[in-house]
């Protein structure tokens, strides 16, 4: 017996509607699971950090006997830490999701290949590094400071400053 369009229509739908409700079923699962075998992993790596710090499993820290974390941390997605010097995020700060903090540089005064050159980075209380945010070596960003989005900074920001644009310069203080 041959069934109707609509009949088979309904079918197909029901079939797509399952199908959609177990994806995005078994998509948050597997997400919550990543999300806690990413922190599990940052709190057994991380030795220097205080209570209440997180981080996104898409993050990358490179050394991280070299970072140090104050209460409150946040790191989101896709952010890369080069700790090659020692890394220092105060208590509450932010880090936006794509962030680059790199503390490794090459000295291109002298001829190739270059050496390897590397400075601490201080990040204070209470500071926001806003999405794809640059910090470079040898950086002091002063508590409460706002790093816009896409800012590279190469130089020092005072506290409860927002700086913008590349290289980074106050836009509000």
């Amino acid at each position: 017996m041959k069934t109707s369009f609509s009949n088979r229509l309904v079918t197909k739908l029901s079939r797509f509607k399952l199908f959609i409700l177990t994806y995005f079923f078994f998509d948050k699962i597997i997400s919550k699971f990543l999300w806690v075998v990413g922190n599990i992993l940052f709190q057994l790596r991380v030795q220097n950090k205080g209570n209440g710090c997180v981080c996104h499993w898409t993050s990358e820290i490179k050394s991280p006997e070299n970072l140090v974390c104050g209460e409150g941390v946040v790191i989101g997605p896709n952010v890369t830490i080069g700790a090659e010097a020692e890394v220092i995020l105060k208590d509450h700060v932010r880090i936006s999701k794509g962030v680059v903090i790199e503390t490794g540089s090459l000295d291109i005064s002298g001829d190739a290949p270059y050496p390897h050159v590397t400075k601490p980075i201080l990040i204070g209380r209470g500071v926001w590094l806003c999405t794809n945010s640059i910090i470079l070596n040898g950086v002091t960003i002063g508590d409460g400071a706002v790093v816009s989005t896409g800012a590279i900074v190469t130089k020092d920001v005072l506290e409860n400053t927002i700086v913008a644009g590349v290289p980074a310069k106050v836009i509000s203080s």
